[in-house]
């Protein structure tokens, strides 16, 4: 057998792999074919004349049409007249109904135009109309049910309030097509209904809680319990089954509890009252010890008030509290009284001057008033500032001498203000650093001008010169600084001032310029000075006056005044200050307002 060649095998593979491709692009066409075929059954036919597809008896639809033509006549004729009574709304109806079974019986795919215009108007009118009557019933009977509320009848009310429901619904249901459909009205009216129906038991809740409370103020306590447990249970109820009204509310049943707490804690409120006004007395009377246990009893009253009746509007720990600043305030009373005689003593000392004396006695202060301040520190008696004053001059006791040698020698009246006292220079350093203990200039030198100090830090320098001085020191207000300028008329500035021009910008040793006609040097130029006043614009900012070695003459001449921030810090702003030299420093804790029999606790 002869062997078949390569060339013939692949040949016929080939023709066998065109066949089979032929053989599906036919079928493939086939299918598709086939597939419009199908289509063309399944698509829209042809449409029968209107004749074809009418079911029913012409001669039954005839009558009809007849008797829907006589009717529309007559309701268009009132239409036209616009006397529109209960026989034309009967018409309307009939017209309804015969236009509606006209198109059931010739049952047309779609009806003719005319026809559905027609039965549409009708419905129109016809809700319209009956909308409009209904509207009016329901706003009389919604009318009614405010007047009968008014009179205090809750079972009318809530009768009328159903009518005005009732009729609105059948508006929104029966007649869509009319004005008067709403929805938000009969949302309303469904609310209001909701309310006045749990009206009686919102009253019921009043009428017991009011008895509660008639009751509590006979002194019948169990029966004010009684009765307020009847309202919170009530209110509760309310809360389960009409969750859904503006009378539902939790925040009512812990009122009504705390109410009823306070039943039961008002005799306790009222025996702490008690105890502290006699408490109080006994302070004015000076009989510190009686003083001290009614306070201790109001106070164990309280704590006891708190802890049995904690939801009570009588229970407070800031009460508790503020009757231990009570206690604390009777047991150092004669402790503090004898404490602020012998700080009284060491004040008339150095206001007079006797530096000896008071240096001797303020170790003894320093040490008692810290005893106090650590064994009472809740009294009223007591306080930060009186601890930092004790502390501080005995710091410096030391140098009183010096410090007020410096100071008494500077001093100036200042013109039109005979009680005060102004030092004549700015202040120098080394007088800050002795009275602060710091020194925060930029230029450095005992004598220049303390500056880069804020207000609020040349305030505090005032604090602790006064109570070295023992007298009131402060920062002079701009009045005061103008008047110790007087007037600049015919004034050399250059010769009482450092300027810009003599100065090389730079601060100066304080009173090497001439002195004013009042007496005192650098008023204007050196460094500019903080009042104790503030801008009536922007209290963050302090005044500023007097100008600097950073302006001219010309500028200096006119007392320049500027606004700074209170905090802020400049080499060219320093200070000096006032004393009055007749007015006694206020105490640091006023003994007679602590006393005072009608205070609070």
């Amino acid at each position: 057998m002869a062997k078949r060649s390569s060339v013939d095998y692949y040949a016929r593979k080939q023709f066998r792999k065109k066949l089979l491709g032929v053989s599906a692009i036919v079928f493939a066409l086939a299918l598709f074919a086939g597939g419009l075929y199908v289509l063309t059954l399944l698509g829209p036919r042809p449409v029968a004349d209107e004749e074809t597809v009418r079911r029913g008896d012409p001669a039954e639809v005839a009558p009809l049409r007849s008797e829907l033509e006589v009717i529309a006549a007559r309701i268009d004729e009132a239409v036209d007249s616009g006397e529109i009574d209960e026989a034309v709304l009967e018409d309307v109806e009939r017209a309804v109904d015969l236009q509606r079974r006209i198109i059931t019986l010739e049952a047309l795919t779609v009806p003719r135009n005319e026809d559905s215009q027609r039965l549409d108007s009708l419905r129109s009118l016809r809700d319209e109309h009956f909308g409009e009557r209904l509207y009016a019933a329901s706003v009389e009977a919604e009318e009614a049910a405010e007047s009968a509320y008014e009179r205090g009848d809750t079972e009318a009310t809530v009768a009328y309030y159903k009518e005005a429901v009732r009729l609105q619904e059948e508006i929104n249901m029966r007649h869509a097509r009319s004005p008067r459909r709403s929805t938000g009205r009969l949302t309303a009216l469904r609310d209001t209904l909701v309310d006045m129906e749990v009206l009686p038991l919102v009253e019921e809740i009043e009428e017991f809680a009011e008895r509660a409370r008639a009751l509590a103020d006979e002194g019948d306590i169990e029966g004010a319990k009684e009765a307020m447990r009847r309202a919170v249970e009530g209110q509760q109820r309310l809360n389960r089954e009409h969750r859904d009204t503006r009378y539902a509310s939790l925040g009512h049943v812990q009122d009504l509890e705390r109410e009823m707490s306070d039943f039961e804690a008002r005799g306790f409120a009222a025996d702490v009252e008690e105890m502290v006004a006699m408490g109080r007395e006994h302070l004015a009377e000076d009989n510190f010890d009686a003083a001290h246990r009614r306070f201790r009893e109001a106070h164990d009253r309280q704590r006891t008030l708190n802890e049995s009746f904690p939801a009570s509007t009588y229970a407070s720990r800031r009460a508790e509290e503020d009757l231990i600043v009570l206690v604390q305030t009777a047991a150092s009373a004669e402790s503090a009284r004898r404490v602020t005689r012998a700080q009284a003593q060491v004040d008339a000392d150095l206001r007079s001057r006797r530096v000896n004396s008071a240096s001797s006695q303020a170790p003894a202060v320093f040490r008692d008033v810290r005893a106090l301040h650590e064994n009472f520190p809740r009294s009223q008696l007591v306080s930060e500032e009186m601890l930092l004053k004790a502390r501080y001059l005995n710091s410096m006791r030391e140098d009183f001498s010096a410090i007020q040698d410096s100071v008494y020698a500077r001093l100036v009246e200042i013109p039109d203000y005979p009680h005060l006292r102004m030092l004549s220079v700015e202040v120098p350093q080394g007088l800050y650093a002795r009275v602060m203990g710091s020194n925060p200039s930029t230029r450095r030198g005992d004598q220049l001008p303390v500056e880069t100090v804020t207000q609020r830090e040349a305030m505090e320098f005032c604090d602790r010169l006064g109570w070295i001085l023992a007298r009131p020191v402060r920062l002079p207000s701009r009045d005061e600084f103008e008047a110790a300028v007087g007037s600049m008329r015919g004034v050399d500035v250059d010769r009482i001032a450092w300027n810009s021009q003599n100065s090389d910008r730079e601060t100066q040793p304080v009173g090497t310029r001439e002195m004013n006609d009042h007496g005192f040097h650098d008023l204007l130029g050196n460094v500019a000075e903080w009042t104790g006043e503030t801008n009536p614009v922007d209290p963050s900012e302090g005044i500023v006056v007097g100008g600097s070695v950073r302006d001219n003459p010309l500028r200096l001449n006119r007392m320049p005044v500027e606004y700074h921030g209170r905090n802020d810090r400049t080499r060219i702003i320093g200070f000096r200050f006032v004393v009055d030299m007749e007015t006694t420093p206020r105490p640091i804790v006023d003994e007679a307002a602590v006393f005072a029999a009608d205070d609070d606790a």
